[in-house]
């Protein structure tokens, strides 16, 4: 659960939640919130999946970290969503890309899997 904290930080500041208001809405205070962001304390299972439904994410989401394993790549993606809407910066070989460029780009990949997979594009 290496990069939960991360993640967790990367949906709340998406959402524009502080850490108190995200902590009211899971019945914890700001400090728990902090210290899950911070990796010092893991949820319980019932309190992931309560996160999981405020941010309206699979808990897969929540958990993803860069290791070698088998990810949903629809997981991926949403995770990459949220971080467009985190105000960051996003640079490809040195040039600054857009927000919305990044968001078309996230799209297009989605629709090429869907292609290559032979599926129905959503």
């Amino acid at each position: 659960m290496l990069n939960f904290g991360k993640n967790l930080r990367i949906l709340r500041k998406s959402k524009g939640y502080t850490q108190g208001q995200l902590g009211k809405l899971l019945g914890v205070s700001a400090s728990t919130v902090g210290m899950y962001e911070q990796n010092r304390r893991a949820p319980q299972s019932t309190m992931l999946k309560r996160i999981s439904d405020v941010f309206n994410v699979s808990t897969d989401v929540l958990l993803l970290e860069a290791s070698p394993q088998s990810f949903e790549v629809e997981s991926i993606l949403q995770l990459m969503q949220l971080q467009v809407n985190s105000n960051q910066k996003y640079v490809f070989k040195g040039r600054s890309i857009t927000s919305e460029d990044f968001s078309k780009l996230i799209n297009a990949v989605s629709v090429a899997i869907n292609v290559t997979l032979n599926d129905t594009i959503l």
